[in-house]
């Protein structure tokens, strides 16, 4: 990514193993060695998605270590939605816990999982989540991405409101802007003091087959997303926590291989 890094110096940038969802870790951490990407974001390893079950497997834990004490994994991913009352979900966040204070990962994603209006019981439910896993004393810490219901960034800041504390925040800069309409500016002047980890992608808006609308996936840069003006904010404005490609081939199955997604990503820095 030696464009991207001449481009935009202040930048450190990442990829999400979604990109590659059938490589193992030693795979995926040689492709981001192979094209000069700082931070891996470990989501699916081997076609599966419990990551606290695959970085404790022996064939993957050599590298886990190597990674995760040079500081490449920032995030370890969780499907925990905030305002859950799934106790069995519940159970699943604390095995990722002990993952990441094993492996001395800061931080674990966590999103709203509800849409609609943010109401006054959904806000409860997650500050009560919130106060229930600090219970237990692990080092590493709840990070919140802006996605379904927080894909605004002001009820991010309202439920930091409600619970009297600052929330690690992984900003989805993609759906802060096609689900929540905001200008990339807006959501970085309410964000920039949390942030933790930045994702991006690109998509367009189609008519799904129900009739409503709904957004298609792209390569970087062929989509509706000005990703050009995303990084040149950042760079504006000196931020160095990762930026990281969240291509999700896992689940678009019609998204070209990671190679092409990486040549165009490089080719927009250009």
């Amino acid at each position: 990514m030696n464009g991207c890094r001449e481009k935009y110096p202040s930048l450190h940038w990442g990829i999400s193993t979604l990109g590659c969802p059938d490589a193992d870790l030693a795979q995926a951490a040689a492709l981001a060695d192979r094209n000069g990407i700082e931070y891996l974001e470990i989501r699916t390893v081997s076609g599966e998605n419990d990551v606290a079950k695959t970085l404790r497997l022996p064939e993957n834990r050599p590298t886990a270590v190597r990674l995760t004490e040079s500081g490449r994994v920032r995030v370890l991913d969780s499907s925990f939605r905030i305002a859950s009352t799934d106790l069995a979900a519940h159970d699943a966040l604390l095995d990722v816990a002990r993952t990441a204070d094993e492996f001395n990962i800061p931080y674990i994603r966590l999103f709203g999982g509800f849409s609609g209006e943010l109401t006054g019981d959904i806000l409860r439910q997650c500050m009560d989540n919130i106060m229930w896993f600090k219970s237990f004393g692990f080092r590493t810490r709840l990070a919140l991405e802006t996605h379904d219901g927080f894909s605004w960034s002001d009820r991010v800041v309202k439920l930091m409101e409600l619970c009297g504390e600052e929330l690690p925040v992984i900003w989805d800069a993609h759906h802060t802007f096609q689900v929540g309409k905001e200008p990339f500016a807006e959501s970085l002047r309410l964000l920039k003091p949390f942030l933790v980890t930045i994702h991006f992608k690109d998509s367009h808006w189609d008519i799904a087959a129900e009739g409503g609308p709904q957004f298609i996936h792209d390569l970087p840069g062929a989509g509706e997303v000005p990703l050009t003006e995303l990084f040149e904010l950042l760079e504006q404005e000196k931020i160095t926590v990762p930026v990281v490609l969240e291509y999700e081939k896992l689940w678009r199955q019609y998204l070209p291989e990671l190679s092409e997604a990486l040549t165009a990503w490089q080719n927009l820095c250009r």
